[in-house]
């Protein structure tokens, strides 16, 4: 199955959350465990249109930036399908595939669930607590082969709603495939903070804001990747 149709699968089962008519009988548990960030996810992500971080090991996932052999295809894609404010992050083994999508709607847990139980097959879904916040998780497979090859997706979704709107992060692998990469599947999604809480994440003497600031700095151009780097060794080699 093409990059292409896999990112297109993702994207018709997990992001048409809006203009649903939220149902009153979802009944959605919640995980006792609290899930945090792996010390491995050193890069991160910030959300542009709503305030979220997802962090990440850059030696295991690419994100799809112009001048990556798939970018524009895809970017062609999500014109097509009118998406906007999203990513496609791939793993390095090309077998786990990751879109992100920020919209700037609160959405309540129930109505994305109500939306996602009418889409796909649903194996798994919680509330979980991640990194202090609540997120809701879905893990199913889509009701029906469109495109060709989707029915053989698994796909597991983290959904994140605050003030400034929903982020959805959502990945996808073949089903034969989830048992071998599920620890990096969850690596990535245990990623997911909401830098609006209060309670700050548990890390040493602000690294966090430093390592943050650095990013925002290299994203504005204002530092070279190789200045970001280097800066981003010498306050990890601190801690």
């Amino acid at each position: 199955m093409k990059p292409k149709y896999i990112f297109l699968a993702i994207i018709s089962l997990t992001f048409c959350l809006y203009g649903c008519v939220e149902s009153q009988k979802v009944v959605i548990a919640k995980s006792g465990i609290h899930y945090v960030k792996p010390q491995t996810s050193k890069d991160v992500i910030q959300g542009e249109k709503v305030k979220y971080q997802l962090w990440y090991d850059k030696d295991k996932w690419d994100i799809i930036y112009k001048g990556h052999p798939w970018y524009e295809e895809i970017e062609g894609m999500m014109k097509n399908k009118r998406v906007i404010n999203a990513m496609a992050i791939v793993h390095k083994s090309q077998e786990l595939f990751c879109f992100v999508k920020e919209e700037r709607i609160p959405s309540p847990f129930k109505t994305i669930s109500t939306v996602i139980h009418s889409q796909m097959n649903i194996t798994n879904e919680e509330i979980r607590k991640v990194n202090g916040q609540d997120v809701l998780y879905i893990k199913g497979y889509a009701k029906r082969d469109d495109p060709p090859g989707t029915s053989n997706m698994i796909v597991l979704t983290y959904y994140l709603t605050n003030k400034s709107g929903t982020v959805t992060v959502s990945i996808s692998t073949g089903k034969n495939l989830i048992s071998e990469y599920e620890s990096e599947i969850f690596s990535l999604l245990n990623g997911l903070v909401d830098p609006s809480l209060e309670t700050p994440l548990p890390m040493d003497d602000g690294i966090e804001s430093k390592l943050i600031k650095l990013k925002n700095m290299q994203d504005k151009g204002l530092i070279t990747q190789e200045d970001y780097d280097k800066s981003k060794d010498k306050l990890l080699n601190k801690y």
